[in-house]
C-alpha cells in the first residue's frame, strides 16, 4: 500500500493571564487530500478532509512552586481529541518532577498515556523536559513511551 496525504494548516492563537492563571487559546484550520493506492473500499476515507481544530491550554500556579498544566484539542471533522495534564513538584529552584496523562482518541480509537516528568529550567530562557511512562491502546499491548524536549520562551 501506498499513501500520499499533502495538506496545510494555518492557525491563530492568543495568550493571556486571569491573575496568576496563564491561558491560551487558539484554533486552526486544516485540509488535506489523501491519495491511497490500491484504493480502499468504499467504507475507507473520504479523498479531501477540511479540519478546525480548536484549543485551550492552561497553566496555573500554586502554592510555593507547584503547578497545574494542560492542553485540551478536538479536531472538528476528524472526530478526534488530544489532551494533555500535568502536575509540577518542585524539586530545586530550577527543576519541576511529577505525573503527566495524556489522553487522546477519536472515532475508532483510544490512547491513554500515564507517566511522570522532569523539566529544567535552564539559562537564557531555554528549558529540557524529559518524559516517559505506558501507553495503553485498544486491542494492543501496552507498551512503553519516552520523550525529550528542548524549548526557549521569547
Amino acid at each position: 500500500m501506498h499513501a500520499r496525504v499533502p495538506g496545510v494548516t494555518a492557525g491563530l492563537g492568543y495568550a493571556f493571564s486571569l491573575g496568576l492563571v496563564q491561558l491560551n487559546v487558539s484554533g486552526s484550520l486544516g485540509y488535506q487530500y489523501f491519495s491511497l493506492q490500491p484504493t480502499i473500499p468504499a467504507n475507507g476515507p473520504d479523498k479531501s478532509s477540511l479540519t478546525f481544530v480548536p484549543q485551550v491550554q492552561v497553566h496555573v500556579p500554586f502554592g510555593e512552586g507547584f503547578y497545574l498544566s494542560g492542553i485540551g484539542s478536538y479536531a472538528v471533522g476528524q472526530g478526534s481529541y488530544w489532551s494533555w495534564a500535568r502536575l509540577g513538584i518542585p524539586l530545586l529552584s530550577i527543576l519541576h518532577f511529577g505525573p503527566e496523562v495524556i489522553p487522546s482518541g477519536g472515532r475508532n480509537y483510544q490512547i491513554r498515556q500515564y507517566g511522570a516528568f522532569v523539566d529544567a529550567a535552564l539559562p537564557a530562557a531555554w528549558n529540557i523536559t524529559v518524559e516517559g511512562g505506558l501507553q495503553q491502546q485498544q486491542g494492543l499491548p501496552d507498551v512503553g513511551y519516552a520523550a525529550l524536549s528542548l524549548s526557549k520562551e521569547f
